[in-house]
């Protein structure tokens, strides 16, 4: 062989080489949970307080979540900083049982907010509206209920307005004075803005 095409010839095995040796050491990229949020020892955690992030963890993978669990309804054993890697010793390993109650509305195209989803978490305020004439009188809030999961949004069949049902969950001892204000108060839904992170 000419010397050029030995030099040629070495040039490509050692490229290959490197080639091999690069993707053999290299490992696959996993979805990990991180918090949409500061969460706190004690609360119950949603699917809307995770984000799946791709990571090589490595020999570290063992010790977080992956996105591939479903941990939703676990309770926070220890506080968890907004952007945090979820340790799984962070993180309850069994699900704590629903006890919030459902509550169903009927929610107006103009008071939903845009891109509205299940799971999503909202923020409700009740309002005290003068009636027509009492020109002296402002809007006053009357009571907030905030972080409060929607569980699920259906259309209303034949409506056309964009109207729609909505179920939220709502702790029990809330229920009674939920109901008296949506009964005769106007309201309003307001959702976060870290909860689309």
């Amino acid at each position: 062989m000419r010397k050029k095409e030995v030099i040629g010839a070495m040039f490509v095995i050692i490229g290959v080489a490197g080639m091999y040796l690069s993707t053999r050491d290299a490992l696959p990229k996993y979805q990990y949970f991180t918090a949409t949020r500061d969460l706190n020892a004690g609360e119950t955690v949603a699917a809307s307080d995770f984000h799946g992030i791709a990571i090589d963890l490595r020999a570290a993978a063992d010790y977080y979540i992956t996105a591939n669990a479903k941990f939703s309804a676990r309770r926070v054993l220890r506080k968890i900083a907004k952007g945090e890697l979820i340790p799984r010793d962070a993180i309850s390993s069994s699900a704590i049982p629903e006890l919030r109650k459902q509550i169903s509305l009927t929610l107006p195209s103009n008071k939903r907010p845009i891109g509205l989803k299940q799971g999503d978490l909202v923020d409700i305020y009740f309002f005290d509206v003068p009636t027509e004439g009492t020109t002296e009188k402002s809007v006053r809030t009357l009571k907030v209920y905030q972080r409060v999961q929607i569980h699920s949004i259906e259309k209303i069949p034949g409506q056309f307005n964009g109207e729609v049902n909505v179920t939220i969950l709502l702790n029990p001892e809330d229920v009674s004075d939920f109901l008296t204000l949506l009964l005769g108060k106007d309201f309003w839904l307001s959702k976060g803005f870290d909860d689309d992170l």
